[in-house]
């Protein structure tokens, strides 16, 4: 969590080596045989982060946006080959969950935009899967403050982002 122009190329290569390529090279090994017994389910992270957008978090925030487009479009892809396949996808957008990778993360409502334990962010993809939801926001009504800042004037999504206060500080470090 630092300023975009402090990232070093290194750092930014990293973060998408994490984030975006190890979940395609993941799919397109177990894709094939998903295809072939029509049936599978691949389940990515992306982030609220991969929705919105976050200061000092640009290159994770551009990777969680790449997932959600891979994700999106793999769909498509899988639906347009074969509209019948049982191969389910869902994409996980959570907020904050406490695993320590956000030294200093914000949110004015702490309890109406609570940051998740590990425990209940896991929780909340198991059944997100065996649900076949395709998004799984969590917490889940960040789906329809989601949609709604989409729907509006940016000059109104902007308020609303500066009242909820939601954001990852830069690190020391």
């Amino acid at each position: 969590c630092k300023p975009f122009l402090t990232y070093s190329q290194k750092e930014v290569e990293k973060i998408f080596d994490v984030n975006v390529f190890s979940q395609f090279w993941t799919v397109k090994e177990f894709l094939p045989r998903m295809i072939n017994l029509n049936k599978g389910h691949i389940i990515s992270m992306s982030s609220m982060a991969g929705i919105t957008g976050t200061p000092n978090l640009v290159p994770y925030c551009s990777s969680k946006f790449a997932v959600k487009g891979f994700m999106d479009a793999l769909f498509l892809e899988v639906r347009a080959n074969n509209p019948d396949s049982n191969i389910h996808m869902t994409t996980i957008h959570p907020f904050v969950v406490d695993t320590g990778l956000a030294k200093k993360p914000r949110s004015r409502f702490q309890s109406l935009i609570p940051f998740t334990a590990p425990e209940t962010a896991a929780a909340k993809i198991i059944s997100a899967t065996r649900r076949n939801i395709e998004y799984e926001f969590v917490p889940g009504w960040l789906c329809f403050v989601s949609a709604v800042t989409k729907m509006i004037p940016r000059a109104g999504a902007l308020a609303i982002m500066d009242f909820l206060d939601c954001a990852c500080d830069p690190h020391d470090d």
